[in-house]
């Protein structure tokens, strides 16, 4: 019997959980219907993304990469930041993430983002979610993000387009759908941990 909260099987397989369960959430196979789940149009560009898809973009559609950009005009910093997990309890509402998702690239804007950070990266001091932004290249935040934003292109080998979507926004969905630990179209993970670690258990 493995003790609560451990995956009840090989190290190599630990992350099997989260893939199944980030798996089942992408448009194609989520369950809802209606106004409260994908088109049928979503669901059939999902499908061609998954059968057509390089490996790379099917990865990021599968499990996004999610960075916190806001420490990047530190000299001291990383030029890589450490991959933010996906979830809504790891994303802090003063702070700037970088979602590396599919068909591109986001650039969320937190609710309570200092006017300091927002004016370095998008040259206002107060976001306004019906507004459009566009990342500046003049300051040193808003370089060192230009920087990682071309990284992550190049390891795709593609343009990948960059969106800045602030908190609050119509386009804050894209964001938010990608937080595939919550309970958007399906359990939260520690939830479903749980009952794969129960299942396990009891075939035993």
């Amino acid at each position: 019997m493995s003790s609560a909260g451990a995956f009840p099987g090989p190290a190599s397989l630990k992350l099997l959980p989260l893939y199944t369960l980030a798996l089942c959430k992408v448009p194609m196979l989520r369950p809802e219907t209606g106004t409260q789940g994908p088109s049928m149009d979503e669901r059939a560009a999902n499908m061609c993304d998954i059968l057509h898809g390089r490996s790379d973009a099917v990865r990021s559609m599968i499990y996004p990469r999610l960075f916190c950009v806001s420490g990047l005009a530190d000299p001291a910093a990383a030029p890589i930041p450490p991959v933010t997990r996906l979830s809504s309890q790891h994303v802090r509402p003063d702070a700037a993430y970088l979602l590396e998702y599919t068909h591109g690239l986001a650039l969320f804007l937190g609710a309570a983002i200092p006017a300091e950070q927002a004016r370095a990266l998008v040259g206002v001091d107060q976001v306004d979610p019906r507004a459009g932004y566009s990342l500046r290249q003049d300051t040193p935040l808003g370089t060192a993000v230009g920087r990682l934003v071309e990284h992550l292109r190049s390891l795709r080998r593609s343009r990948l387009p960059l969106f800045v979507i602030p908190s609050g926004s119509a386009a804050a969905r894209v964001f938010t759908d990608s937080l595939v630990e919550d309970r958007v179209g399906g359990p939260d993970y520690a939830s479903f941990f749980q009952s794969v670690v129960s299942d396990v258990s009891q075939s035993r």
